[in-house]
């Protein structure tokens, strides 16, 4: 059985259990006695749980066949600015983001990357689905329409604006290029000058590659002075 496989039977199970809420709450409107709240409790309430289960289960499998290099980090914290730059999270490395702190993800994988991984799926049941988005991009090398990217970042420098206990992950597949040009958009957004945010993060990231297309890809679209 191919990964790919798994993945399309997931995704139809779970589109059928929405489709199963919605039906159910229909029915509840016209059967609501106490044989209603068994058949709940025993055949409906144990699904959420399961599903995530089984979300683990193709994580843990799709991220052994396609997971991060052996030789990127799996954090990398950017100074004192509460932004963290990593690799995909593994079925190892994810509970450890809960201890260190991480408490808001922002996944820069491609749609078919997180799709195969399902690592966007457990880290929105991990963390909450409001404190995980997506910048979905391919590593190109090209320039980065902000359409791809921009919501992300604003989300990301939002939650670091407002609430003084956020710590933000940015990753992509490697931690390498993709995760630090969106890491760069969040610092400058926060006010730091081109220089300071680029020199922050190659500082702090060893693997970190700033892209000149991804940096342009940035600058163009922020505001001038």
């Amino acid at each position: 059985m191919r990964i790919c496989d798994l993945n399309t039977g997931l995704g139809q199970l779970t589109h059928a259990f929405s489709d199963l809420k919605e039906r159910w709450a229909d029915t509840k409107e016209h059967w609501h006695d106490r044989t209603c709240q068994q058949f709940e409790q025993t055949h409906l309430a144990p699904i959420p749980a399961r599903l995530q289960l089984l979300v683990a289960a193709v994580h843990r499998l799709s991220t052994r066949l396609y997971g991060p290099p052996a030789a990127t980090t799996w954090l990398s914290w950017i100074g004192d600015e509460r932004l963290a730059v990593g690799n995909v999270p593994t079925p190892a490395s994810l509970p450890l983001l809960v201890d260190a702190g991480v408490t808001h993800i922002v996944n820069c994988r491609a749609r078919p990357q997180t799709w195969l991984s399902q690592d966007l799926a457990l880290e929105r049941l991990v963390f909450g689905r409001d404190r995980v988005v997506a910048a979905p991009m391919w590593d190109s090398g090209r320039p980065q329409p902000p359409a791809l990217w921009l919501a992300a970042a604003r989300f990301a420098a939002t939650a670091l604006d407002e609430d003084p206990s956020a710590r933000v992950l940015v990753h992509c597949q490697q931690g390498r290029r993709r995760s630090v040009m969106v890491a760069y958009a969040i610092l400058r957004l926060r006010g730091r000058r081109p220089d300071q945010a680029a020199e922050l993060i190659l500082r702090h990231r060893l693997e970190a590659e700033l892209v000149p297309a991804y940096q342009a890809s940035v600058e163009q679209w922020l505001p001038k002075p």
